[in-house]
């Protein structure tokens, strides 16, 4: 924390009269410490402790040292942090560049970061580092209730685990379910991350589906090619009709209704492929404009210079050339 403090005051983000305590640094700093102290101690070895299960109505036995096992999983707040301080979406760098942009980055900024670059990963990443926490908690509060219980215990991980995926999932089959008062609140707590985690894959499925603008304008270009081919496929079989229908001295009605009929779906066709194009000629107009806005803002930077300004007009007289030319469909 000190180093963050003085690569603040080295930002100049903050003064270089703050401190720890004058800064708030040190809410944090008291934070992680309280998640570093709790572990296992030897002078609570087999040291148990008389509890009572209301929904069985019998007493058990509970270890000490599992409590300090149920608090020692606070120490992966330390891990993620970690993982999100190491990344490139937090170094030296990452940092400059957002405070040129006029916001600083936070451990927000590194999840956005991660979920538009691999967005499958993270969700993965965090549904299996949440059902093993979750799986070894419930396992924790639980376990110590095979003295008085046999109809389903959590002495094994297979049932830890299954209870957290159906939870985590929303599915909740009812076979296993936390029968203490610290299970339930772990599992209440399971809720709220089952709950975003599916959010979480919902987000990645959508980033997966949405087209690009780049993808839209590939599509766009494909739809028009097809278009193209249809609408030369119907001008050839409206005019291979007519022609045939013209040698005949009289035409029948059914031909002239075929005939009109295959007319008015051509037309359809080709408004259709007009409309296509008007798509594309919209995006040419629009790249138009950008380039006419950047010549004219060139030639208010070099009307004071010679040489800059026959560049200019070297640049302008090409720009006109090629919109004179006819783009080739």
């Amino acid at each position: 924390y000190k180093a963050y403090l003085d690569y603040f005051i080295s930002r100049k983000i903050i003064s270089m009269d703050e401190t720890l305590i004058s800064s708030g640094l040190y809410k944090s700093l008291i934070f992680e410490l309280i998640m570093v102290l709790p572990h296992p101690n030897i002078l609570f070895y087999q040291v148990d402790q008389v509890m009572f299960s209301d929904m069985l109505g019998k007493e058990f036995t509970r270890q000490y040292n599992d409590w300090w096992n149920l608090f020692n999983l606070g120490k992966l707040v330390l891990i993620i942090k970690y993982i999100f301080v190491s990344s490139k979406y937090y170094s030296a760098r990452a940092h400059r560049i957002c405070t040129m942009y006029g916001f600083q980055p936070s451990y927000i900024f590194v999840v956005q970061s991660m979920m538009r670059n691999d967005s499958f990963g993270f969700t993965v990443g965090f549904f299996i580092t949440s059902l093993l926490s979750f799986s070894h908690a419930i396992r924790l509060s639980e376990r110590p209730l095979v003295q008085i219980a046999t109809d389903f215990t959590y002495d094994t991980w297979n049932q830890s685990i299954w209870n957290v995926l159906v939870t985590m999932t929303t599915v909740g089959y009812g076979d296993v379910y936390p029968r203490t008062t610290t299970g339930r609140w772990i599992a209440f707590i399971m809720c709220f991350f089952g709950i975003f985690s599916t959010s979480l894959f919902v987000i990645a499925c959508n980033s997966v589906v949405e087209t690009s603008s780049l993808e839209i304008k590939a599509l766009s270009t494909v739809k028009r090619l097809q278009s193209r081919s249809q609408v030369r496929w119907m001008a050839a079989t409206m005019l291979a009709r007519l022609a045939k229908a013209s040698r005949k001295k009289e035409i029948p009605v059914h031909d002239v209704l075929s005939i009109r009929g295959i007319i008015n779906d051509f037309k359809a066709q080709r408004r259709d492929y007009e409309s296509l194009l008007d798509d594309t000629s919209t995006i040419h107009e629009e790249f138009h404009r950008m380039i006419v806005g950047c010549l004219e803002e060139v030639r208010s930077f070099t009307k004071s210079h010679s040489r800059l300004s026959d560049i200019f007009d070297e640049v302008r007289l090409r720009f006109h050339i090629m919109q004179e030319l006819k783009p080739i469909d």
